[in-house]
């Protein structure tokens, strides 16, 4: 026997538990008993429950086990909807989910179960998945209650008083907008936040060494961004970031879209921390830079002096420098 579980259509007064053949022990276990309605004879006459068979007289452990196995069986999560359409992922695609949206921006799309594509922020997005996997765990956390109550019970007319059905989490019904609403009112409160924004308006009024600016990099604006847009007019010494690099204004102009900062070297310079360019202290090298005689240089590992000026940036890797005269590598 399998412990194959099936619902019977049987008469009230059915024991919890009741030996079928005492010659070859088989046990019937019974739970769910509900009262039909209907006329005498019909199917529909009398109670109904689920029943399993044991071929030995279970245990009081046995039978919780059979009961709260059943009941896992046929519990399922209800969609979470969002927006009214019918939402669900499985573990392992919300686990993923939430990994991906942590660290993304934008626009991204929720597929309903009934075919519909719901396009929400990134962070709405987050949202639904971290709601829809806090109901899962209520669910989960609900079935191992019954279990523990079903385990605490001796026998199989104390395990049938146990209310299978009540105190189960509700389905989840979820609002972009409200979503959306509550997210941007948690960060116009947030302080950190708020801490954030005070010191990407001032970053720029501060006096601050290399250094210091390259440690705060993410606070300043980006370029073409708020803070820098294009057609707005900066002073020398502005600073801005550009790909992964921090640049500063060399002259006052305004910034312009078909001026990228690594094409006019005589506008922008790469904010970078200043070095005595001495053999113990050498200028880590960036293409765009000035070579200045008699001082020393690393560049891909490799250790340079410059043995002549340049007079304006140049755009090439050391090593391609060296047959023009203007470095030689400095053996170690």
């Amino acid at each position: 026997m399998d412990n194959e579980v099936r619902k019977v259509h049987g008469t009230a007064g059915t024991p919890a538990l009741e030996c079928l053949d005492g010659r070859v022990p088989v046990y019937a276990l019974r739970w769910g008993f509900s009262e039909n309605t209907g006329d005498q004879g019909s199917s529909a006459f009398g109670v109904s429950y689920y029943e399993t068979m044991f071929p030995h007289e279970p245990t009081a452990g046995e039978m919780a086990a059979a009961i709260s196995g059943w009941l896992a069986g046929v519990t399922e999560p209800d969609p979470v909807k969002v927006d009214g359409h019918p939402v669900w992922y499985e573990p392992e695609d919300r686990n993923s989910l939430e990994s991906y949206l942590q660290d993304t921006e934008g626009t991204v799309r929720l597929h309903a179960l009934d075919g519909v594509t719901i396009a929400v922020d990134a962070a709405v997005a987050l949202s639904v998945i971290r709601e829809m996997n806090r109901y899962a765990v209520g669910i989960e956390t609900w079935l191992r209650g019954k279990e523990e109550e079903l385990l605490s019970k001796a026998t199989a007319e104390e395990m049938n008083g146990v209310d299978l059905t009540s105190g189960k989490p509700g389905a989840v019904t979820l609002s972009t907008e409200t979503i959306a609403g509550e997210l941007e009112e948690e960060r116009a409160n947030d302080p950190g936040i708020l801490a954030s924004k005070l010191a990407t308006l001032t970053v720029n009024r501060v006096s601050l060494s290399a250094a210091e600016a390259l440690e705060l990099r993410p606070l300043f604006p980006k370029w073409g961004e708020k803070g820098a847009e294009f057609g707005s007019e900066r002073p020398a010494g502005f600073r801005f970031q550009y790909g992964e690099s921090l640049y500063e204004v060399v002259v006052a102009s305004a910034l312009q879209e078909d001026w990228v900062p690594t094409e006019v070297p005589n506008l922008y310079k790469v904010v970078q921390v200043e070095h005595e360019g001495t053999i113990d202290d050498p200028i880590p090298w960036e293409r765009k830079m000035e070579l200045v005689n008699g001082k020393y240089y690393t560049d891909q590992g490799v250790l340079y002096e410059c043995i002549r000026d340049s007079g304006m940036p140049l755009d090439f890797d050391l090593k391609d420098l060296v047959s023009g005269g203007f470095v030689q590598v400095v053996e170690q």
